[in-house]
């Protein structure tokens, strides 16, 4: 079996809510992969969802990690000191399917979101549930064109988000993300019971976002 890629996932919050473009640049020219996070994060609304205007992050980079690297969380250079608020989680990734070549797509937006477990389930439960709602959100999220799920091993920073995993879902657009993001009203009941087994959503956040490609799929 491949190794799993392990990266750092930061979300950052800056001081006036305004991304700071030096900064950006330069963390992007270090390998940095930057995602903006929409302002208007109404679309998740229109689909079903809940969304969160204004979001409380303006920011995600990510970063991949060298095999075996000792650092727990590895931070862009200057970050706690620019931002309002930030958190970093080491993840590793676990890719679920990727159709945007088959449907010929570029992905325009992205939902990542960030998972809290329900308390009292363990990490073995919670990432075997996680697992498991693969083949549910293949038959109800049909505007999904490309999932990737991260364990959390290590976090970091002052925004307090009690994550254990986070997900990565690419849609062609915010319109189709709107339209197709259950199959139809039976999946609604069927997602929110499969979520539940493993979601607390008191403590969980998602985030539109629009995508930096660069890596590739996994």
């Amino acid at each position: 079996m491949a190794e799993r890629r392990e990266q750092t996932l930061v979300a950052l919050a800056w001081p006036d809510g305004a991304p700071q473009p030096e900064p950006l640049a330069g963390w992007s020219a270090a390998g940095w992969r930057v995602e903006p996070v929409l302002a208007d994060q109404s679309a998740l609304d229109r689909a079903g969802s809940k969304g969160r205007t204004p979001p409380p992050f303006q920011t995600l980079l990510w970063h991949d990690l060298a095999p075996g690297d000792p650092a727990a969380v590895l931070v862009a250079d200057g970050l706690p000191d620019l931002a309002a608020r930030w958190t970093a989680l080491r993840v590793v990734d676990h890719p679920a399917w990727d159709d945007t070549t088959e449907r010929g797509v570029v992905p325009q937006v992205k939902q990542v979101s960030f998972l809290k477990a329900q308390t009292g389930l363990t990490q073995e439960a919670f990432r075997r549930h996680f697992r498991e709602h693969v083949a549910v959100a293949r038959v109800h999220h049909p505007a999904i064109c490309r999932y990737e799920q991260h364990d959390v091993l290590d976090r970091g920073g002052d925004a307090g988000l009690d994550t254990q995993g986070v997900s990565e879902l690419w849609f062609a657009d915010e319109d189709d993300l709107a339209a197709r993001y259950f199959a139809g009203p039976d999946s609604v009941p069927i997602v929110r019971a499969d979520n539940r087994e493993y979601i607390d959503f008191s403590g969980t956040l998602s985030l539109l976002v629009r995508p930096d490609d660069r890596r590739g799929p996994a």
